[in-house]
């Protein structure tokens, strides 16, 4: 019962933690939209400075795991003690074992790094 406890917690709280980052994001969204005076007769447009942008470089590609890679990063992340948190990424991606994810290489990838994460944070 306790693992349960423990695995649902987990998922709880990296689902609010993904919350909090789409909130951030909308937050940052809406801040870019001109406020409205509270008299329409006074609505003015004021241009504004665009603000110098910095080039885009060009991201790494995600790195490609293979299932051996996932599972023995897994295996390490549990031997380590963190086997409840192995169990809720699993759990998050609905999967209640790694082989189900075997030919998913996308999925495979976000577990990895998922899993690398743990105890590094």
């Amino acid at each position: 019962m306790h693992d349960n406890t423990v695995l649902a917690t987990t998922v709880l709280i990296e689902g609010f933690k993904q919350i909090g980052t789409i909130l951030g994001q909308m937050t940052a969204c809406l801040e870019q939209i001109p406020q409205v005076p509270a008299d329409p007769d006074t609505l003015v447009s004021v241009p504004k400075d665009p603000e110098p942008q910095e080039p885009e470089t060009p991201q790494e590609p995600e790195k490609e795991y293979s299932f051996e890679d996932v599972r023995r990063i897994l295996t390490e992340k549990s031997s380590l003690g963190y086997r409840a948190e192995v169990k809720a990424i699993l759990a998050g991606h609905q999967l209640s074992k790694l082989s189900e994810a075997k030919d998913q290489q996308s999925l495979l990838n976000r577990i990895a790094m998922e899993a690398e994460a743990i105890g590094n944070a």
